[in-house]
């Protein structure tokens, strides 16, 4: 029998891949005007008509990642002056890098609309071969969704700065009939061979020693050379093909800014990547964090999938204790009456389980939280010392951790020195209700309530007062950005 990562494996390398060249010719970008000693983004009319050009690129891997990937794109789009064929979001278990035939094959098969629910079953005849090679594509499928990315970043707020096309199929055929492009001969096709395969500077001096030096390019897995083609602009301002269609243009190294004016620019792209709170999704972390933290609360997420992060979870789990009572030494005192200060907690734990509408799953939940809460107050009496009181500050633990309160588990001995730390695990159900609404933008029939679950984790965690991040994750970094914009720069 074939496993199923063989079949996986098989079915991208049977991919095939093309090119097409243009002749180059210059191009100058316009002058961006400095204001109060400020540099300000660039601004272009925004003119669709038969002239204008196109910048396309290959998403993948985590949400986080294909953020970033968003972000060098608009600065990109921005600065070639060409309109950004936006890609949708995709959530869950994303595929990662590969070169640009496998990829586009992929993509092109899981965002081309058709029947998946026949295609897709959930089950499978062992006994037929065809079968397997069914499931290798439908695994990717049932483990992915789909959402513009506009349900999840404010990106009218750069429509003065620059231009995008929505496209719900990744795939060249289906953007090139978007974009009433007729010929191979409209698109230069860039073929990525690694996963980083080049990258941008706009200082000619540090360019020029870099490649001097041979200091440009970084040693990848198996040895491979990444980043080995250094370029600057100019390198893409050549190509006069109405669609410039790129792989991945993930990395955050991958552009290197120097102009004051682009830096700006790229300041003003991160600030619309940060999570709308007006949706379905921003309305349910909304709700949440009035509910059951209101005050300061510290955040804390722990990255535990990958071995990269497995193999140090132990020491960041010690290392964490530290920095958070660090951070509780600093806090007030808190009152003995409000120990672990879970609210809607005096509804919930003083009136009893007696309501109709909540589920078992709801009940159970509540049990849990009666018993922390009553233990906490048992311990209050036998000792008062301030730095028990303090203990008891609400922390939010984002995690990608399965059942994170199992007993016996990896955070057993977090949750025994912080037992007022709340997981996505104690919320009630009722709470995410809002994101029944939300479905998949390629299969409207499939809901991407369980997809969201792990960005109603992270604006959690970061709405608290101070959070903690696992070191080199892309996700916990973007936490830190969240908590940044909305702590000092609040939006509502």
């Amino acid at each position: 029998m074939f496993s199923m990562l063989y079949i996986y494996t098989t079915f991208l390398s049977s991919f095939q891949q093309q090119q097409s060249h243009k002749p180059p010719s210059p191009w100058t970008p316009p002058a961006i005007p400095i204001q109060n000693n400020i540099a300000q983004p660039i601004i272009k009319p925004v003119n669709h008509n038969q002239q204008e050009k196109f910048l396309a690129y290959l998403p993948h891997s985590g949400l986080s990642n294909q953020r970033i990937e968003l972000e060098n794109a608009l600065v990109m789009a921005a600065v070639l002056n060409r309109t950004l064929v936006l890609p949708p979001a995709f959530l869950g278990n994303v595929i990662g890098w590969s070169a640009h035939g496998r990829l586009t094959k992929v993509l092109t098969w899981l965002t081309t609309p058709k029947d998946f629910d026949h295609i897709c079953p959930l089950t499978y005849d062992p006994n037929k071969l065809a079968s397997f090679v069914k499931s290798s594509k439908c695994q990717a499928f049932h483990q992915i969704g789909t959402i513009p990315w506009t349900e999840l970043h404010d990106l009218d707020s750069l429509k003065p700065l620059l231009r995008y096309h929505s496209v719900p199929t990744v795939g060249l055929d289906a953007i090139m009939q978007e974009l009433q492009l007729t010929s191979q001969d409209q698109v230069y096709l860039h073929q990525d061979t690694v996963r980083y395969d080049w990258r941008l500077f706009e200082d000619p001096q540090v360019r020029n020693e870099l490649v001097q030096q041979q200091t440009h390019f970084v040693k990848g897995p198996y040895g491979r050379r990444e980043y080995y083609r250094v370029v600057d602009w100019s390198h893409w301002q050549e190509r006069q093909e109405p669609l410039l269609y790129l792989g991945s243009v993930f990395g955050s190294s991958r552009l290197n800014l120097n102009d004051t004016q682009h830096i700006a620019l790229q300041r003003q792209i991160k600030r619309a990547l940060i999570y709308r709170l007006d949706t379905p999704l921003g309305k349910t972390v909304q709700s949440i964090v009035r509910d059951y933290f209101g005050g300061d609360y510290l955040g804390i997420h722990f990255r535990t999938a990958d071995r990269i992060f497995g193999n140090v979870l132990a020491n960041q789990i010690e290392a964490s204790h530290t920095q958070v009572e660090n951070a509780l030494a600093a806090m007030p005192k808190v009152p003995s009456s409000s120990f672990c200060q879970l609210a809607p907690q005096d509804s919930y734990m003083d009136k009893g389980d007696d309501d109709d509408d909540d589920d078992d799953d709801d009940d159970e939940k509540k049990r849990r939280r009666r018993s922390i809460v009553q233990q906490q107050r048992r311990d209050s009496d036998d000792d008062d010392d301030d730095d028990d009181q303090r203990s008891n500050v609400n922390i939010y633990m984002a995690t990608d951790y399965r059942h994170p309160r199992q007993p016996g588990g990896i955070f057993d001995s977090w949750l025994q020195r912080h037992p007022c730390t709340l997981t996505l695990e104690d919320i009630p159900s009722h709470y995410f209700d809002p994101l029944d609404k939300v479905y998949d933008m390629v299969h409207p029939s499939k809901p991407l309530k369980s997809f969201l679950m792990p960005l109603v984790d992270a604006m959690i965690a970061a709405q608290a007062k101070y959070v903690f991040l696992t070191p080199k994750s892309t996700f916990s970094k973007y936490i830190g950005e969240l908590h940044e914009a909305w702590r000092h720069h609040p939006t509502s």
